[in-house]
């Protein structure tokens, strides 16, 4: 069908070209010039030459555009075999910056433990762009299908449109010209924010819908890299549970059988101060045998399903069953529960278990008696829980421990509750914070997303 279009035209052309001259001038060389149109037009219409011709003429006066083109070329063919993020931003940024087209880029992530878009890389000269930038109100645009981000077009339609104003602004604070969204169905993964300091016309249409091409490609390097960590941290907590059941099988069967010749001995005719040992035995069993299923609890893989729930409700569960295992009366609780704090996505269960632990925690840290404060805020796009205590505190030594598998600071501790608890926190995309005061108490504060992460 081109090449028919092609020689229609041609022919067209050709006779209309020939008329006018003929007609209108004298000019002698009409016949070459009949040739050196039609042929160009010939060229353009017919799909398998338009290609080369447009190769040809931006190698000769667009270099940087073909140096560009081909770049993209090359990337787009390398992608598929990059696994991990770092290779996609040293690959992809490195790729563009050294075709002299983009005097600057850099790539934003989405980083869902702080709800936060990161800069992943950046190359270029100059000084960087920012480290972090808040999901609105850049994002909002892409979440809902917006083409990428021209600067020039932003600052024009900014005069009457406060939110594009807005998002120029942050476009000028990362020194970009152009983003190109790279996107997951309605979820923004991040962007490639680009900068051209010499052409003042920003980047053609072309180019634009062939970087568009390349995001789309880095959204499956990003998919793939994520489900391989992924599977390699299932493989790496299912090797760990392996070894983990072994070595309780190994050790909690001839531990049965120590507690058991113990109990059995302290029925008999024996001393006080046989029958004072054999109770310790007991006892080192009975504890060993805590440690034991604590480590198989820390081994095992999270199964955190998370759903809009109350933070004050779990709260109100954890001091509800603190009360029932036996009040002392040198405790006092306080609490001061935020009470229009909003629901957050959570595992009701798994959060319990984390306030509680911490509570016992802090009852546990003032064999005396003392306060035990238990309050939830929301602050800074968080919904916090903290629980302090009036106790010694933490020395600076037990602080940087803290989290440490199996190190404890109690007699009779197991050390592996905070350290589920961080895990357990981590899952949700929170963080778990400790602060000290010796001699006045410790805080620890459980902070959780209180806004849902990107849609998708």
């Amino acid at each position: 069908a081109a090449l028919g279009l092609s020689a229609s035209l041609l022919l067209l052309v050709d006779s209309l070209t020939f008329l006018w001259v003929d007609t209108f001038t004298a000019y002698p060389f009409h016949g070459t010039f009949q040739l050196f149109l039609t042929s160009l037009v010939f060229l353009a219409a017919y799909d398998p030459f338009a290609a080369e011709v447009r190769r040809l003429t931006n190698r000769v006066f667009n270099r940087r555009g073909q140096a560009l083109s081909e770049t993209l070329d090359h990337l787009n063919a390398e992608l598929p075999g990059l696994l991990s993020t770092d290779a996609l931003v040293e690959r992809v940024l490195g790729g563009l910056h050294a075709s002299g087209r983009v005097s600057s880029a850099s790539l934003y992530l989405w980083d869902p433990r702080l709800e936060v878009f990161r800069r992943a890389g950046y190359r270029g000269g100059g000084d960087a762009p920012p480290a972090v930038l808040a999901a609105l109100p850049f994002s909002a645009g892409f979440a809902a299908g917006a083409e990428p981000y021209q600067r020039h077009e932003l600052v024009r339609r900014g005069r009457t449109d406060q939110h594009a104003s807005e998002v120029a602004e942050i476009l000028g604070a990362m020194g970009a010209e152009l983003a190109v969204p790279v996107r997951s169905g309605s979820h923004v993964l991040g962007w490639l924010a680009l900068r051209d300091e010499d052409w003042a016309e920003g980047y053609s249409a072309d180019e634009i819908g062939r970087l568009s091409t390349l995001a789309d490609r880095c959204r499956l390097v990003l998919t793939n890299a994520r489900e391989i960590s992924a599977l390699e941290q299932r493989r790496r907590l299912a090797a760990m549970g392996e070894m983990a059941a072994g070595l309780a099988h190994e050790i909690r069967n001839p531990l049965a059988g120590l507690k058991g010749a113990a109990q059995y001995l302290q029925t008999e005719e024996v001393s006080p101060d046989a029958r004072e040992m054999l109770q310790v035995i007991v006892d080192e069993a009975n504890r060993l045998d805590v440690v034991v299923r604590s480590f198989l609890d820390y081994a095992r893989p999270l199964d955190v399903s998370r759903a809009r729930g109350s933070v004050n409700a779990v709260v109100g569960h954890a001091l509800g069953l603190l009360r029932a295992q036996g009040p002392r009366p040198d405790i006092h609780v306080v609490e001061a529960l935020d009470p229009g704090l909003p629901t957050v996505l959570l595992d009701s269960a798994g959060i319990g278990q984390v306030v509680i632990n911490l509570l016992q925690n802090a009852v546990q840290a003032m064999p005396r008696g003392g306060t035990v404060g238990v309050t939830t805020r929301q602050r800074e796009g968080w919904a916090e829980i903290a629980v302090s205590d009036t106790g010694p505190g933490l020395t600076a030594e037990a602080m940087s421990r803290l989290f440490v598998p199996f190190y404890t600071t109690k007699a009779g501790g197991t050390g592996l509750g905070l350290a589920i608890s961080r895990r357990l926190v981590d899952a949700h995309g929170g963080e778990l914070q400790v602060s000290s005061d010796p001699g006045r108490g410790a805080t620890f504060v459980v902070r959780l997303p209180a806004s849902p992460a990107p849609a998708g």
